[in-house]
């Protein structure tokens, strides 16, 4: 499962599924997961404007 927050560094629109894959993509790349496709749940959240902008991510192992 993971859980991601999505803080833009401005108020200018955006489509937040955009953002999902290259932030999925760049966690493949950098080794936390084989592929993206082992992602059996997804939580995303559009949080407010912060300076430089951030991405939180939380990842859990579903054990139900």
């Amino acid at each position: 499962m993971v859980d991601m927050a999505l803080y833009a560094p401005t108020l200018r629109k955006y489509d937040i599924d955009n953002r999902v894959k290259s932030v999925l993509d760049a966690l493949t790349h950098a080794g936390v997961w084989m592929d993206d496709e082992q992602v059996d749940r997804l939580s995303v959240i559009r949080c407010e404007k912060t300076p430089g902008g951030r991405v939180l991510i939380e990842i859990k192992e579903i054990t139900e």
